[in-house]
C-alpha cells in the first residue's frame, strides 16, 4: 500500500510539472512555441485579395471585433464559478507587412505556467500578414490546435474577404 501511494504521488507530480511550462512573454515566443508544440498550429494561407485590402479590413475589424470584455459563467453539479475573457487585439505595422496578436486575459483562472502571463494575458493567436505580389497576400496563422475557433475562422474571412463582421466570442 505504501508502494502504491508513493508512486501515485510521483505520478501525480511528474504530470503536474510537464503542465508547468513556459508561457510565451512575446509574439515571437509564441511563434516559437508554436514551432515545438504538438498542442499548437501553424497555417499558412494565400489570399486573392491585395495587401492594402487585407490591411484595411484588420485595422476595421480587429478593434471593434476582439477588444472585448466576454463574462463567461461555468456550472459542475450545483457549482457555479463566473469569469470574465477580457481579449486584447494588437496590430503592429512591419517590414513588409503587419501582425496582429491576439491576447486573453481570464480573471479567476489559475496559472498552470512557470511564470506568469504577460501584460494583457496569454497570447492565443498570431497573425503576420505580407504582399505576394499586387493582388495576394499571405497570412500566417499560430494557434492552438484547439479552442478559438470562432475567431481564426472570422480572422481568415477577413483576410479573404468573405466575412465581413465579428466573431461569437462567448463561443470560443
Amino acid at each position: 500500500m505504501k508502494r502504491f501511494i508513493i508512486l501515485l504521488l510521483l505520478g501525480v507530480v511528474s504530470g503536474l510539472s510537464g503542465c508547468a511550462t513556459h508561457i510565451p512573454q512575446t509574439a515571437q515566443e509564441f511563434r516559437e512555441a508554436t514551432a515545438e508544440s504538438r498542442f499548437a498550429t501553424m497555417e499558412t494561407v494565400v489570399v486573392k485579395q491585395p495587401y492594402r485590402t487585407v490591411k484595411q479590413t484588420f485595422k476595421k475589424y480587429s478593434d471593434k471585433c476582439l477588444d472585448r470584455a466576454v463574462e463567461v459563467t461555468s456550472c459542475v453539479n450545483n457549482a457555479c464559478s463566473t469569469s470574465t475573457r477580457e481579449y486584447t487585439p494588437t496590430l503592429l505595422t512591419t517590414k513588409p507587412g503587419f501582425e496582429m496578436y491576439l491576447q486573453l486575459d481570464m480573471s479567476n483562472a489559475i496559472s498552470i505556467g512557470a511564470n506568469d502571463p504577460p501584460k494583457n494575458g496569454m497570447y492565443i493567436l498570431v497573425v503576420d500578414v505580407t504582399p505576394v505580389d499586387k493582388k495576394s497576400t499571405k497570412v500566417d496563422l499560430y494557434s492552438g490546435k484547439w479552442g478559438f475557433s470562432t475567431i481564426k475562422k472570422a480572422v481568415k474571412g477577413w483576410a479573404t474577404g468573405k466575412v465581413k463582421g465579428c466573431p461569437d466570442l462567448m463561443a470560443s
